[in-house]
């Protein structure tokens, strides 16, 4: 999947685009058996107009990949969890290892090929993240946990198919800390640089990447993927 030369969002973009041409099912719960610890779910409201892409509550088509570089290393898996989720079902995410782990959901579940939403009407992409982990060296750093979205886009190059990487700590400082965070993103900085050729008409994958030296042991479950249009503070 991926070499030691190869930068963080190389890596990442090669995860997303060999699984968005594979087409995978749903990865087997996640490894170790570990449940998530009860966390009251926040009371802040969706804005109205969001378009939910997935909620785990009504909002639940869609199929997942969980990649990670070091084979024979590393275990990662991606399925919904029945108690992940603010209130209810959730996707998450389980990852041991060193050096990059990822994955990503996609709500149309790859069909059909040219399926999507457009989301050139929308100002933000928003979703809620809990990152759970039994101390602080099994977590990942913060810094590089990176969000993108990907396109079905099928008549672009492959490496035309998915956005610029997206720090989410700019966004969220204190997400890694064992409680539920919403993340909003103005989508303007996923349509830079390499994402200035993103087709914003068929959006329908949400990927997370995260790099490290050392081996970690940890789960991300996300909540309420969409896309909106509040306005956000300068």
């Amino acid at each position: 999947m991926t070499h030691t030369g190869i930068s963080i969002v190389g890596l990442a973009l090669l995860a997303s685009t060999a699984c968005i041409n594979s087409q995978p099912s749903s990865s087997a719960a996640a490894a170790g058996g570990k449940s998530a610890p009860p966390v009251a779910a926040p009371t802040t409201p969706a804005p109205a107009g969001k378009l939910f892409t997935w909620d785990g509550d009504k909002k639940t088509s869609g199929k997942g990949w969980a990649s990670c570089s070091k084979k024979g290393e590393c275990d990662t898996t991606i399925d919904v969890d029945p108690k992940g989720g603010r209130a209810g079902p959730g996707l998450k995410f389980h990852a041991e290892g060193p050096d990059w782990m990822g994955f990503g959901w996609n709500w149309h579940g790859w069909y059909p090929e040219g399926a999507g939403d457009n989301i050139s009407s929308y100002k933000n992409l928003s979703f809620w993240i809990r990152v759970d982990a039994k101390d602080s060296a099994n977590a990942p750093d913060p810094n590089s946990v990176m969000t993108w979205l990907s396109c079905s886009c099928k008549e672009k190059k492959e490496d035309e198919r998915s956005t610029t990487q997206v720090k989410v700590v700019d966004y969220a400082k204190d997400f890694a800390d064992g409680k539920w965070h919403e993340v909003v993103i103005p989508l303007e900085v996923f349509f830079k640089d390499k994402g200035a050729s993103f087709d914003k008409t068929t959006a329908w994958e949400f990927d997370i990447g995260t790099w490290s030296n050392a081996k970690k042991d940890f789960d991300i479950y996300v909540d309420e993927i969409g896309f909106d249009n509040r306005t956000l503070p300068k």
